[in-house]
């Protein structure tokens, strides 16, 4: 039985970055997603657009909403968590709107079925051999900052914090936000 996974794009002022993010679902290797939700943060550019002019060339499913106002990013994810339980997906991938992660990175995680092992599989935009498309240097040393100064509080060397790309399973998630 194939599995159903749905990935969740958050977007906050992502006119920019959002149709490089959803051009990545035009390649035939991502044929094990169900469908997208993008949900968009209260933008106040143009991501709205952006996305809809993106999405015409997509061949999977994708939905898209507005939140009524800004419920900033754990917000939009209570939205998407509840969307994939009412609506019974398996797996949830989160693909964040302003290009921090790639959805070819979790391509072979499917691929050798690691993931159906796991409640939740974390990402790193951080980790050796890892690149980082037109992110800003600042960010990029803030977040790495950020992860030595949260490695030396834990006692483990901590890569990523925010990463671009996780995914979870659902079940996981009832019950549990």
């Amino acid at each position: 039985m194939k599995e159903r996974i749905l990935v969740f794009i958050p977007m906050y002022n992502c006119e920019k970055q959002i149709s490089r993010v959803i051009s990545q679902f035009k390649n035939d290797n991502i044929n094990f997603i169900t469908e997208i939700i993008i949900i968009d943060n209260g933008s106040n550019d143009n991501s709205i657009k952006s996305a809809n002019e993106a999405i015409k060339n997509c061949n999977i499913k994708v939905n898209i909403r507005q939140n009524i106002e800004n419920y900033n990013l754990g917000g939009s994810h209570k939205v998407a968590f509840q969307y994939a339980i009412d609506n019974e997906f398996d797996y949830l991938i989160v693909l964040h709107g302003d290009d921090q992660g790639s959805i070819c990175d979790i391509l072979p995680i499917i691929k050798t079925g690691i993931y159906l092992d796991s409640d939740m599989t974390l990402g790193s935009r951080f980790m050796k051999g890892s690149k980082l498309i037109g992110y800003s240097k600042f960010r990029t040393f803030g977040n790495i900052v950020y992860n030595i100064l949260f490695s030396i509080v834990l006692f483990r060397y901590i890569t990523d914090l925010g990463a671009g790309i996780n995914m979870y399973k659902v079940k996981s998630l009832e019950g549990n936000w």
